[in-house]
């Protein structure tokens, strides 16, 4: 989420902010996840992050419907639905703006939730730590080797012979 968040950037990408409001969504889920197992009162995160997925998903259904109408628009000969379809434009980009703006508001607070889940999650969890490797069953071949080796010489003893 962290790295969607410094990839939109504050200015208006709508791409990039799916992918913020798509990684939103898979850490508002893993969270509530947490807080069933019972790792911590995630509940003001969870609540911050409901609320950003929200935002960001009017934002993208204004997007969309904004592309549409300015198709309708463009392709539309009829001059009594120029001055309708140019007033739901503006009235579209104008909540596309507002919606954009609750996202730059809280765009540091989401920062902060991620630094703040980070932590939490490797004090339950390691993070960053190598896992620890099993030994390799190397000593299993190793002695099957000189069996096979031996099968190998006695066939060849056997060919020439």
């Amino acid at each position: 989420l962290e790295q969607c968040i410094e990839h939109a950037g504050a200015l208006y990408a709508p791409d990039r902010l799916h992918g913020v409001r798509v990684s939103v969504k898979k850490l508002r889920y893993a969270l509530e996840l947490g807080q069933e197992a019972r790792l911590g009162r995630l509940t003001p995160a969870i609540r911050l992050l409901k609320k950003m997925q929200d935002n960001l998903g009017e934002l993208h259904d204004r997007e969309m419907l904004l592309d549409r109408v300015r198709t309708v628009h463009a392709a539309q000969g009829h001059p009594a639905l120029f001055e309708p379809l140019q007033r739901f434009t503006r009235l579209l980009e104008e909540e596309t703006r507002h919606y954009h703006a609750q996202f730059v508001v809280h765009r540091e607070d989401l920062v902060k939730l991620c630094v703040g889940a980070r932590q939490q999650v490797s004090d339950v969890v390691p993070i960053g730590r190598p896992a620890r490797r099993r030994p390799a069953k190397a000593s299993h071949r190793r002695a099957a080797r000189p069996h096979i080796a031996a099968d190998r010489a006695s066939r060849q003893q056997l060919t020439t012979h």
